[in-house]
């Protein structure tokens, strides 16, 4: 998701937590758990310092959460003054800082703090505090509380769901958010106010109690970016968007629905415009704000594809299609990690998906899941649904409703060496099964997927998926497709999910990626090497829709510009089109269309698009759309037929310019003969037959085209 700090809200984190996060490059607001000058509170706070002091993570602490009564009375002064004292005398190097949900004006513990901590009320806190107090840091200790539930986009209040759109509802709902922000909110506060040091979003994980905006039956909180199974939610891709490196275009909601009815599409991302498609008919383009989002109200459901194409300038760098799933047919087992330590500690934890028939997840899938072991055990399952009653742990038969579509197991290992088979069945699916290994020592971490390269202005992006067991990461660069690759930058955390890598030459460059264990064991193959060039794209003139007549020839040559020094190789390409229209190449920056419509295609709007694209680069390309709208086709009519002296003559009339037209002949009405063509011609035009006065009674029609025989 990109975030590079944790608050460990409201306790002290364990042990292996700070551990995990030294590894990883993820910063901690260590917080302690009460206020107190007295020796029990004070003790608590004496061992947490001296515990973690000696963890790099850690970067600030935290003396408390939202002391309501003492936040704002003097002796609450005294007391955070006290205890923030004991932390400076414990540890010299870090500030502390407190969570205050009230006014950070008049009299309030703050003002003795370090770093003034602000839970919510934003932004006037922020901005009726800084011009008096320009020079005292300041950070965002609790912000957003939205609530959402992963896959369901309307509210129901009868299970206890919440819609995933960031939208805070205040009418409706038993217990409602009135405190907090919508994430969109409260980002774009802090992110136009350099001087306040970001917020910490309430909250990572959804967590048992709180069930906000509801109640029991309701277990579960609805605030966090991913549920409790660590399954994201739509606004994990609005927070990855705007804090990793990795291009993000995320489409929702799925596209499983009744025929007919209205649905709200949204789109997260970094791109700079949007266009949207049902089932390839364009709804448009719109303009990304990549602290925002965009959206399509009101899309008639049809079931099909619903596909986002993101741009910069002008050109398709991203793609997210969401497809209509069938019905559910069959299990997959997906393990994080294949193989795990036999110390009777290690886990692995696999994702439950229910899938269709074509390999698919379906969304909105409920199956219940029956689960079996061999040679390990399982610990735990779980679906993410907040309003699930069902038991995480069991004693007999393992089983889990998937939610949306998925569930949660975990698996620890034993004491041995060997194979751990876990077996999911349900009634109606395909059964699966899926074997994690236990092994004494593990095996270097998978090769990074996903890897990307973006080119900026004299520089290079590289971004790429994070790897279960992976610490940290290295980036490789040649100058040569294949190698050899020198090393950029080692030992990379993936906070960022990325690198950019500042470029001193103009030239194309090749990355690949490796990961390094994050239990010593040893470092990944190279991922799939990427290139990145600094050429840029071509452009293409503008090309104006027309209108003709069948038979009326539409033919210009589509010109593009191209500023590289020395100038590439351009390819031209016809990419939408009638059937019978070409596109012919002529020099490196030209290329002649030609299409002539047929009968057929009377009364007819034909869409073109062309590109143009550098021809080892294809990502740089230009498109020019234009529509080709053709009249509808009169009947000709014979006005007037004149036998005399042995000649034939037929006078046409209601033709048009533009379309081909034959005179034909036949003795029965079955068989005909063609007798004259002719090519667009002025109209109305005749015909004669100079011999018909040898040749036999015979009937006369006129034929149109193209085509014609």
């Amino acid at each position: 998701m990109g975030c590079n700090a944790i608050r460990t809200s409201h306790n002290a984190p364990t042990p292996e937590f700070l551990n995990a996060c030294d590894q990883l490059g993820m910063l901690v607001l260590d917080e302690n758990r009460r206020l107190g000058t007295n020796a029990e509170p004070m003790g608590e706070l004496q061992r947490q310092v001296l515990r973690d002091r000696n963890h790099p993570s850690v970067f600030m602490w935290s003396l408390c959460n939202e002391e309501w009564d003492m936040q704002t009375d003097s002796a609450g002064r005294g007391i955070v003054q006290a205890m923030q004292n004991l932390v400076h005398s414990l540890d010299s190097t870090r500030l502390c800082t407190a969570g205050i949900n009230g006014s950070l004006s008049g009299v309030t513990f703050g003002s003795v703090l370090d770093v003034k901590g602000l839970n919510y009320n934003i932004p006037y806190n922020l901005d009726s505090y800084y011009p008096r107090y320009p020079y005292s840091p300041i950070i965002g200790t609790e912000v957003g509380s939205t609530v959402t539930t992963r896959g369901i986009y309307t509210n129901d209040t009868v299970n206890g769901y919440v819609a995933s759109y960031d939208i805070i509802t205040m009418s409706g709902l038993p217990n409602p958010m009135t405190w907090g922000e919508t994430a969109e909110d409260w980002w774009q506060i802090y992110a136009a106010r350099p001087w306040a040091s970001g917020g910490f979003n309430w909250t990572g994980f959804d967590y048992r109690g709180e069930p906000t905006p509801y109640n029991w039956p309701c277990i579960n909180s609805h605030f966090g970016q991913m549920d409790t199974c660590g399954f994201p939610k739509d606004l994990f891709y609005y927070y990855q968007a705007n804090w990793t490196l990795k291009p993000v275009l995320h489409l929702f909601p799925h596209w499983n629905w009744t025929t007919g009815r209205k649905i709200n599409v949204w789109v997260y991302g970094n791109c700079q415009t949007v266009t949207l498609y049902t089932n390839g008919v364009s709804l448009g383009q719109q303009t990304l704000n990549v602290q925002g989002h965009i959206e399509w109200d009101n899309v008639t459901y049809a079931s099909g594809t619903l596909q986002a194409i993101g741009y910069n300038n002008n050109v398709a760098v991203i793609t997210n299609t969401v497809v209509t799933t069938g019905t559910p047919a069959a299990i997959a087992l997906v393990p994080d990690r294949s193989t795990i330590l036999d110390d009777g500690l290690d886990v692995s934890v696999v994702t439950v998906e229910v899938l269709d028939a074509q390999g698919r997840v379906v969304p909105t899938a409920t199956n219940n899941i029956n689960f079996s072991i061999t040679g390990g055990t399982i610990i735990g399952v779980g679906n993410g649904n907040p309003s699930s009653h069902e038991p995480d742990q069991m004693t007999n038969q393992w089983q889990r409703q998937v939610f949306n579509g998925l569930a949660e197991v975990i698996v620890q290992s034993t004491n041995q060496p060997g194979s751990i088979v876990l077996t999911a069945t349900s009634s109606g699916l395909t059964s699966t099964n899926v074997t994690i290994t236990e092994a004494a020592t593990l095996p270097p971490p998978a090769a990074p997927t996903g890897v990307a390269a973006v080119v900026g202005n004299m520089q290079v992006t590289v971004t790429w998926d994070i790897v279960p067991g992976a610490a940290t990461y290295n980036l490789w660069r040649a100058t040569t497709s294949g190698g050899p690759y020198t090393l950029i930058a080692g030992n990379i955390g993936g906070v960022n999910c990325g690198y950019t890598d500042n470029i001193t030459s103009l030239a194309n460059f090749y990355y690949v990626v490796t990961a390094n264990g994050a239990n010593g064991n040893g470092n990944s193959t190279n991922s799939a090497e990427v290139s990145a060039s600094f050429l840029t794209a071509p452009t293409l003139a503008p090309i104006s829709n027309q209108t003709v007549n069948v038979g009326q020839t539409v033919a210009f040559t589509a010109s593009a510009t191209d500023t590289n020094s020395p100038q590439p190789s351009l390819n031209f390409s016809l990419l939408n089109g009638p059937a019978s229209a070409t596109l012919a190449q002529i020099n490196n920056t030209k290329a002649n269309f030609n299409w002539r419509p047929a009968v057929t295609n009377a009364n007819s709007t034909n869409v073109v698009a062309l590109m143009v694209a550098v021809s080892n680069s294809p990502g740089l390309s230009a498109t020019q759309n234009f529509t080709i709208t053709v009249n509808p086709l009169p009947l000709p009519t014979v006005s007037s037929v004149v036998w005399n002296n042995g000649r034939l003559t037929l006078d046409v009339t209601n033709s048009i310019l533009g379309p081909d037209y034959s005179v034909q002949a036949s003795s029965n009405l079955f068989n005909w003969s063609t007798l004259f063509i002719t090519n667009s011609p002025p109209m109305p035009f005749s015909w004669t037959d100079t011999n018909a006065a040898t040749l036999p009674a015979q009937f006369f029609r006129i034929k149109v085209g193209p085509p014609l025989p």
